[in-house]
């Protein structure tokens, strides 16, 4: 009966700690394997919640044999460690998502003006950035919700600038892209998708 229990705990339990591996993993890392990994842990979980559950349920049907119930343990922390590796499998998984399709913006203005009213634009979508001081820089992280063109319009020295800071961005890949202001106002462009 102990060996019945301790299955149940188990196979509760290394779901758990498989899936948290795994996420940490990739986020220290972010290695492109991750999702061919992710669908085969998802069948292992599905496996092991399976063989946890139907031994949770033969300890169950032995232990209601007992008389002295005292000494059986409670199958409630082994059924909520086989229930909770769902959400939780669904939470990593959707964070790593978000987490890819996250796009960075590094803006750098070596000029001596400050860049202001800046926005980018993405599928009719404006996501407005800070202000950027004169000689400083500015990182930040958005989470585009249409594929295709991301322009930028900002002003500076009383002018304004547009153009384009990703030539073309597919929702769920992220990609990063630079903006250096040169000491004139010029704009560089760098973009890594």
């Amino acid at each position: 009966m102990k060996l019945l229990y301790r299955i149940a705990l188990f196979t509760g339990l290394i779901p758990i700690i498989g899936g948290l591996l795994l996420f940490l993993t990739w986020l220290t890392n972010r290695a492109s394997w991750f999702e061919s990994i992710s669908q085969i842990y998802l069948f292992a979980l599905a496996g092991f919640v399976g063989a946890g559950l139907v031994a949770l349920a033969i300890y169950y049907l032995k232990s209601r044999q007992f008389s002295n119930r005292v000494y059986l343990k409670s199958p409630l922390l082994p059924l909520f460690l086989l229930i909770v590796n769902f959400p939780l499998a669904f939470i990593l998984y959707n964070s790593a998502v978000y987490i890819k399709s996250t796009s960075i913006i590094v803006i750098e203005n070596n000029s001596d003006f400050v860049i202001k009213k800046m926005y980018l634009s993405n599928g009719g979508k404006n996501y407005f950035i800070e202000p950027v001081e004169p000689n400083d820089r500015l990182v930040k992280a958005l989470n585009f919700k249409t594929s295709g063109l991301v322009h930028y319009s900002f002003e500076i020295d009383n002018r304004e600038v547009h153009g384009t800071m990703f030539r073309h961005l597919e929702v769920g890949s992220g990609g990063k892209s630079n903006m250096k202001i040169s000491r004139i106002g010029n704009v560089i462009i760098s973009e890594n998708i």
